[in-house]
């Protein structure tokens, strides 16, 4: 290329680059005066068949160039065979090793000897063909990579799906991009062919190395490494056509289903993908990577590497899942930062992200300064490990430990070139290094018991902002002593562990004692059960209980979703530190329920609010550590069904410190977390009914709420049902007639917290006689109790009541009566009497009992001292107060003849204070007399216990016996709540009969079986008699009828009988009090002009009135409420004063009294919309107050608006703390920041509405929110969704927001303000969709189109 050429380029860059070039190879060069050179102008076409040549003759051109320089590719597809491709022999990090074969190495674009220079795609696609590297510089300073994406038109790596199976058929895919051959049952697949040689670049065979290859599950979006056995068992295979292929099997394998996709690879990494050698300031930016050839992107010996907004993963719609053959990013011996954010990874081979050094083994001791060290792994060898003036350190290979004193510099170094074969090696080998250093070192150091690190190409390490999903093995290994902060990230389903922390030095000897780690504000989505989340593992054989191989990891603020598996398990670590996080269940299978002690209570009142549900439970402990020192554990938010466990190794328990609040039990053994936990409550009007954190509501003033009751997990929300509590006005303390307390005695429970509230309740009594203790809340309330209808005990204030009891049910009916004798209230007690004896409490038969192992039965504890302690149905332990604890196998034998018993009960299983859950296993049976009464099923340490239940009437020997099974290791079994019981002597069969009148003191009521009459409102009745009720209405009162509990109508007269009782019953006289007087006035009221009068007398006229009404209103309105709501009207009445006649005479002083109560608010409280219109009001009332010229009429409507303003002032409620979810009309909404009021949409309503609106603002709790983003997963998957429109303030719409959404054709923004579209947000949309976006510049619309397409819209879209 001439110089003439190269000038015309750089001049037509500077001068017009708007209309030649695209806008963003301007923005591709750090420095303005950047040369661009046209690839075009050397040959590159998206129309030719081969652009290798064109490639190195625009670098060539580069070359000659000083100073910055672009490589700029007008957009299209460039075509790139190895055939012409550069060529160089080149030995790489974790590849082929000394692997002769493959030393020579293909690639495509090669940057050698160069700086300052950018490659600049603008959007194009790069095809490859073959085998070889894509990318690579060496030697080179300050390149950039951007702006592009590539693939290989036939991967090396065959991913085919299954489509159906059916009997032993299965329907297979083959992509468009493969190439191959049916022969009988077997499949040979080709590559590509060289337009030059007419020869394939590589070929295969059926399932490849079937060791190395993968599945991919549509259905649960996860990889696994799994070998292939399609082709195992065939009879056939047969082209159906269309790329489809039908398997006959002899009979198919189980692993085959439809949805899966087979991944199927060979294992040979003759390639790099990507390969940065002895380089400094590499940037790849904005690049879509559909397939990694060979080994990854591999950086060897190069300082700072940034990848930002790389994504590898497979075109949308190409049918293939394989993203790349191996390893994503390997980074090998590199210094300065490696950075990595933005990116998407894919389905990978192997890890997405490994960053470590080299240890090479100390082979020889050549001098105390001198040494001869070797690659060990064979994957690695041929290029230099250490240069000139690098420091190295030595380690103890058996610990890992560095050897004192063995820092030292290198000053001489003979071995690989990396570029040159063992001839050119300066130990005539590909493995061997001899290294000189400038001290002497230890004495200790010796040949195979120490390896050395260069420890100054050891990087600092930024990921952070990327997502790794469907990814069979760790998310990202890093080992290095510099800083390393991964932060932000999101790992889904990852198939080992998501943060992988080693140093090898028995394996792949990568190297890297950790000093500085921050694992921060990550999200771990269903790591896998096998292993822990982030796994602290250096593979020291040898754990020094002195020194710790790694330091100072710092895991803080994170969110886990787990699947049965450890968070955390570390090894040889000091200084580790776990806090702040969040631990929750993926998928927890919640179910919620709420119930409450009562659906009513009074002003300054409490019920209790109790939740209960059920839930996945998991039973692996969530900690591990071994040899390490100074663990803290503490702030950390734990779901419920977690297993709050952690144990040691190799080390003192006391290293690991657990917060005040953790829970966390070390080398014990945790309960498991209630299924249910960490429950928050909802009240529908906190200004009537306020719930505490514990579920105790408040009721505040009388009205209605509704109350649920949910589990706030990350962005998921579970509910409960919801309830409706009524608080009503707390009675005068003279019509006060409520009991305080009801405490029962010995030999008597209650079946829940007695509260006054309620008036029913149920409970036990274990004896023939039983006393209850009864206060009521008012001093001079009158008590009285009746057994069965009899009066056993009356007093004032409060007494102790002898209850006579029988076996069966005894009603106790309490009536407490206010001090001015005006109000019943009737509490009702349903008491189940029976008698108890628990077995720990009786001796067993010594001579006919036994147990494994020596031991003895133990009363109220397990055979190792401890609580008895049995698994329940959701997964959560219970602990009982009762019960013997063995070992089986075991015998226990009790008499219990003559005692009268007719029923024994137990719970049994095994006790959860066994430690090793695999071992135990046994089956329980109840024998009486020698016969098998009951037998359990076999229960194991995962058994929830069961409820064994028997008739021992008549049995005079009782044996329980638990048989061991396979062996007795851990058999450690439980009979717990071991009880006897037999109901007490039965009393006669009969009824209690309560009667009363609608309003106290409006009837006189009585009853009569025609044996016994009585009038004090109970009666009791024989099985099947009758019983005869009379009322008798008092003056002023009507008789409306007999009605039973229900309000049902009995009988219209005054005498009602009761026929054939079979059931206590509650019978009511309703009466009515005669109102016709009071309505006449009422109506003659509304009738009446107050315009005349002053507001105070007037006011208080009304008030009066209203009073009246609701008497009317009142159904159970007594004489004396009617006479005297009639008084007060007519007191009001006589008092209405007549207002003064004539300017300034007004009557103001309602006027100022409502001034004085408006000036006593606190606007505070209120939402700014509604205090400005009532500051407004109060404003245009002083001015009215202050005039005394106002009139009457102004007077009054100046006062009218202040008392609407101040009425309409709406609360705001609590401002929300960032992270609440709340729900409201158009959806439920997360506060993003509670301080700037801002929130975003993570929940709707309607999961298939066809239109979504989100709003540009939004109030929660009364406040005001700018909502700036849609929340991930929000419409996914909704094939109904049409259109959405998206507020002016939306900035971001998250990861898989529209996922999904087929029929999604349009999406309008309101605004400008979006810039940040996540990855997948609108992957399997409309194919079409337009984008409204009338508000933006062309060149913002072109920015958001490409943001767009990233997020997953088709090329078809557009934005308009």
């Amino acid at each position: 290329m001439n110089k003439k050429k190269i000038l015309s380029v750089v001049l037509t860059f500077c001068m017009v680059v708007s209309v030649l070039l695209p806008q963003t190879a301007a923005k591709a060069a750090e420095t303005e005066n950047a040369t661009v050179i046209n690839a075009a102008d050397y040959g590159a076409d998206p129309n030719a068949t081969d652009n290798a040549e064109a490639i190195k003759a625009a670098i060539n051109a580069a070359k000659q160039v000083d100073g910055p320089v672009v490589i700029s590719f007008p957009k299209g597809e460039y075509q790139v065979y190895p055939d012409k491709a550069y060529e160089k022999e080149l030995y790489i990090s974790n590849t082929v090793g000394a692997n002769q074969s493959y030393k020579m190495k293909k690639i495509g674009f090669l940057l050698e000897d160069m700086s300052d220079v950018t490659i600049e795609g603008n959007g194009s696609m790069f095809m490859f063909h073959g085998a070889m590297t894509t990318f690579a510089t060496i030697d080179s300073t300050n390149i950039t990579f951007q702006n592009l994406e590539y693939d290989f038109q036939v991967p090396s790596v065959i991913d085919i799906t299954v489509e159906s199976v059916d009997g032993n058929s299965a329907t297979v895919y083959v992509p468009e991009c493969y190439n191959y051959e049916i022969n009988g049952t077997s499949i040979t697949w080709k590559s590509d062919v060289s337009p030059y040689t007419g020869n394939t670049y590589w070929t295969a065979r059926d399932a490849l190395a079937n060791a190395a290859n993968q599945i991919y599950d549509a259905e649960t979006g996860l990889t696994v490494r799994s070998g292939t056995r399609l082709f195992n068992n065939l009879n056939s295979i047969e082209d159906l056509g269309n790329r489809r292929l039908k398997f006959n099997y002899r009979s198919v394998d189980s692993s085959i289903r439809a949805g899966r996709s087979y991944q199927m690879r060979n294992t040979t990494r003759d390639h790099a993908g990507m390969f940065f050698w002895k380089s400094e300031n590499i940037t790849l930016k904005d690049m879509d990577v559909h397939f990694l050839y060979g080994f990854g992107i591999v950086g060897q010996h190069s300082t700072n590497i940034t990848l930002d907004g790389v994504n590898i993963e497979t075109p949308e719609g190409s049918g293939r899942t394989t993203a790349g053959f191996a390893d994503f990013v390997q980074m090998s011996g590199c210094k300065g930062e490696i950075r990595v954010q933005n990116c998407v990874f894919s389905n990978p081979h192997d890890d997405p992200i490994n960053i470590h050094g080299t240890f090479n083994q100390v082979v020889e001791r050549i001098s105390d300064t001198k040494f001869k060290v070797r690659y060990m792994h064979g994957e690695t060898a041929g290029f230099p490990n250490f240069f000139v003036g690098d420091q190295v350190e030595f380690m103890t290979k058996g610990n890992m430990i560095p050897v004192a004193d063995s820092v030292a510099t290198v000053v001489d170094v003979q071995g690989p070139t990396g570029e040159s074969g063992a001839s050119t090696s300066g130990t005539g080998s590909l493995t061997d290094i001899i290294i000189t250093l400038d001290k002497a070192m230890p004495s200790e150091i010796s040949a195979n018991n120490h390896v050395v690190e260069n420890i100054t190409y050891t990087p600092s390490v930024v990921i952070q902002n990327n997502v790794f999903k469907q990814v069979p093995t760790r998310g990202i290994l890093v080992t290095t002593r510099k800083k390393v902060e991964i932060k932000d990230n999101v790992f889904d389903g990852m198939g080992m562990a998501s943060i992988y922390i080693s140093n090898d030095a028995q394996g792949w000897y990568e190297s890297g004692p950790c000093k500085d780690v921050t694992i921060e504000g990550n999200t771990f989505l269903r790591p896998t059960a096998s292993a822990a989340a982030i796994f602290i593992e250096p593979t020291n054989p040898t754990v020094s209980t002195e020194q710790t191989v790694h330091e100072n990891i710092k895991i803080l603020n994170n969110t886990f979703f787990m699947q049965n598996g450890q968070v955390l398990n570390a090894k040889s670590t000091k200084d580790l530190t776990f806090t702040g996080n969040r631990i929750y269940r993926y998928e927890p299978e919640l179910s919620l329920s709420l119930s409450a002690s009562s659906d009513v209570l009074r002003e300054g009142k409490t019920i209790q609010l109790t939740p209960n549900g059920t839930g996945k439970v998991m039973s692996a402990n969530l900690y591990s550590f071994r040899g390490c020192k100074n663990v803290t554990l503490d702030q950390n938010l734990y779901d419920g069904g977690l297993k709050l466990n952690a144990t040691t190794i190799d080390m003192d328990a006391g290293e690991v410190h657990v917060g005040e609040e953790e829970n966390v039990v070390v080398n014990g053994n945790a309960n498991v977390l209630p299924a249910v936990r960490n429950v928050s409550y909802e009240s529908s009007d906190e200004s009537v009914l306020q719930i505490a954190e514990d579920g105790t509501a408040t009721g505040l003033k009388q009205g209605t709420a509704t109350v649920k009751a949910y589990v706030q997990m990350g962005e998921e929300r579970y509910e409960s049902n919801e309830i409706t509590i009524t608080v009503t006005e707390s009675p005068k303390p003279e019509d006060n007639a409520l009991l305080l307390k009801a405490e029962p005695g010995e030999g008597f429970s209650l079946d829940g917290p007695f509260d006054g509230q309620g008036q029913s309740y149920t409970g036990t009594a274990t004896k023939s006689t039983v006393s209850l203790k009864l206060e009521s809340e008012e001093k001079g309330a009158q008590i009285e109790v009746l057994v069965e209808g009899t009066s056993v005990a009356k007093g004032t204030d409060s007494l102790e009541a002898q209850l006579p009891m029988h076996g069966g049910n005894n009603k106790v009916h309490i009536r407490v009566t206010s001090p001015n004798g005006k109000v019943d209230k009737v509490y009702v007690f349903d008491i189940a009497g029976s008698r108890v004896s628990y077995l720990s409490d009786m001796s067993y038969d010594d001579s006919k009992s036994s147990t494994d192992y020596g031991a003895k039965a133990v009363n109220d504890r397990t055979t190792d001292g401890n609580k008895i302690t049995l698994r329940k149905e959701d997964g959560t332990n219970q602990v009982f107060e009762k019960g013997i604890g063995g070992h089986a196998s075991c015998t226990i034998v009790y008499n219990i003849a003559g005692l009268g018993f007719t029923n024994f009960s137990t719970y049994v299983g095994i006790d959860q204070e066994i430690t090793k859950r695999d071992e135990p296993s046994a089956v329980f049976r109840i024998y009486g007399d020698g016969a098998l009464l009951a037998e359990s099923g076999t229960m194991t340490a995962d058994t929830p216990m069961e409820f064994l239940s028997v008739s021992v009437e008549g049995v005079s020997e009782l044996k329980l016996v638990a048989d061991k099974l396979q062996n007795n290791w851990s058999d450690h079994v439980d009979f717990a709540d071991a009880k006897l019981s037999a109901s007490l002597p039965a009393g006669e069969t009969a009824y209690t009969i309560q009667y009363q009148a609608s309003i106290k003191n409006g009837a006189s009521v009585s009853a009569s079986t025609g044996e016994t009459e009585t009038a004090n409102g109970f009666i009791k009745a024989a099985d099947g008699g009758n019983v005869t009720l009379t009322a008798a209405e008092a003056e002023g009162y009507e008789f409306l009828g007999w009605y039973d509990a229900e309000g049902n109508l009995c009988a219209a007269e005054r005498t009602f009988t009761v026929e054939n009782v079979k059931a206590d019953a509650v019978y009511t006289a309703r009466v009515r009090a005669d109102k016709t007087q009071l309505q006449a006035a009422v109506e003659a009221a509304e009738k009446k002009e107050l315009g005349g009068y002053t507001e105070e007398s007037a006011a208080a006229y009304r008030a009066a009135v209203e009073a009246a009404k609701a008497v009317l209103d009142h159904a159970d309105a007594s004489v004396e409420d009617v006479a005297k709501a009639l008084a007060d009207m007519q007191a009001a009445e006589s008092k209405l004063a007549v207002k003064p006649e004539g300017p300034g005479k007004a009557d103001s002083s309602a006027l100022r009294a409502a001034i004085e109560a408006a000036k006593k608010i606190n606007v505070k409280d209120y939402t700014d919309d509604s205090v400005s219109k009532f500051r407004t009001a109060l404003a245009a009332a002083e001015k009215a107050l202050a005039n005394p010229n106002a009139t009457q009429a102004e007077i009054d409507a100046a006062r009218k608006n202040l008392e609407a303003a101040q009425k309409a002032l709406e609360k705001k409620g609590n401002v929300p703390d960032r992270g609440a979810v709340i729900k409201t009309k158009s959806g439920r909404y997360q506060v993003v920041n509670s301080e700037n009021r801002t929130a975003k949409l993570v929940g709707v309503l309607k999961k298939d509405a066809s239109k979504l609106n989100v709003p540009a603002t939004v109030k929660l709790n009364g406040v005001t929110f700018t909502v700036t983003g849609v929340g991930k997963n929000v419409m996914k998957n909704n094939r109904k969704l049409k259109k959405v429109i998206l507020g002016k303030n939306v900035t971001t719409i998250e990861k898989d927001a529209f996922r999904g959404c087929k029929n999604l054709k349009m999406i309008q923004l309101k605004g400008k303000a979006l810039k940040t579209i996540k990855s997948g947000a609108l992957k399997k949309t409309y194919a079409k969709m337009v984008v409204s976006a009338k508000k933006m510049s062309k060149k913002e619309k072109a920015a958001l189109f490409k943001k767009l397409k990233k997020a997953g819209m088709s090329k078809k879209g557009r934005v308009k």
